[in-house]
């Protein structure tokens, strides 16, 4: 179902992305926005809420608009269009659109549950409901926090893989897999 739509409707594919992307930017200010205005009394984050160097700046200042994050939304759909042109022109298979455009959805997703786990969170810390005490998370701890959250998502993704032989599934663990990746090595150079 997802690859029928990945390489029959490049427009849908695009626009489904651009929902999740720019979803991910957006819940991020709305996550921090409630962390700050009271979620904070439990939870003490060493650093940037944002855990993504090139967005931290943006974010703790609740850019709404953002030219950093419109400069990844442009590459995003360009390497998406690049891709797709090329599977069209058949110098590509149609695999490598399918793990490229769908992993890059999967990956999304993964993160928007992150960020919805994390309001929900927030909401009740902000409220003074079923919460007491403070956490403290030094930077080097949200990132090695970040990194095995995200290899038990990619873990999940492999195994419906595994079961419906979805590529998407596949790309989507990969790039989770890389991201993960790239949180661990961040919490082993900002201290442990």
């Amino acid at each position: 179902m997802i690859e029928k739509i990945i390489f029959n409707n490049i427009s849908l594919t695009i626009s489904i992305w651009l929902i999740l992307y720019i979803a991910d930017y957006y819940l991020t200010i709305i996550g921090n926005k409630i962390y700050h205005c009271g979620a904070k009394k439990y939870f003490t984050f060493t650093g940037s809420y944002e855990l993504t160097p090139r967005f931290q700046r943006d974010i703790d200042n609740q850019k709404i608009i953002s030219w950093n994050f419109a400069k990844s939304v442009l590459l995003s759909v360009l390497l998406i269009l690049i891709i797709w042109f090329l599977y069209r022109q058949q110098k590509i298979p149609q695999i490598i659109l399918v793990f490229t455009a769908g992993g890059l959805i999967v990956r999304q997703i993964a993160v928007i549950i992150r960020h919805l786990r994390n309001i929900n969170l927030f909401y009740y810390a902000k409220r003074n409901r079923g919460l007491s005490g403070n956490i403290v998370y030094q930077r080097w701890f949200s990132y090695r926090i970040s990194a095995v959250e995200l290899v038990l998502f990619a873990g999940l993704f492999m195994f419906i893989y595994l079961l419906t032989g979805s590529i998407s599934f596949l790309g989507g663990a990969a790039f989770i897999l890389i991201t993960s990746a790239k949180h661990y090595k961040f919490s082993k150079t900002t201290g442990e």
